[in-house]
């Protein structure tokens, strides 16, 4: 499911209007996000917990040359 189609369900289920309910879903993303790049962690009870991790670069393989 991607955003437009959770908008969809939502509006199905609640009877708001589509552009609201898209607003508060991109509102809702850009504070997560906000919060996340301040290394703060988002609990959302019975749904579940988001949060930055830092983790070292992956070592690249050129393949035309794998050793």
């Amino acid at each position: 499911m991607n955003k437009f189609e959770l908008a969809d369900a939502i509006v199905a289920k609640s009877g708001l209007a589509k552009k609201d309910v898209e607003q508060v879903i991109k509102t809702m993303l850009e504070v997560i996000t906000d919060a996340l790049t301040k290394n703060q962690e988002v609990t959302l009870t019975g749904f579940g917990t988001f949060s930055a991790k830092h983790r070292s670069a992956r070592a690249g393989v050129n393949p035309q040359n794998p050793s």
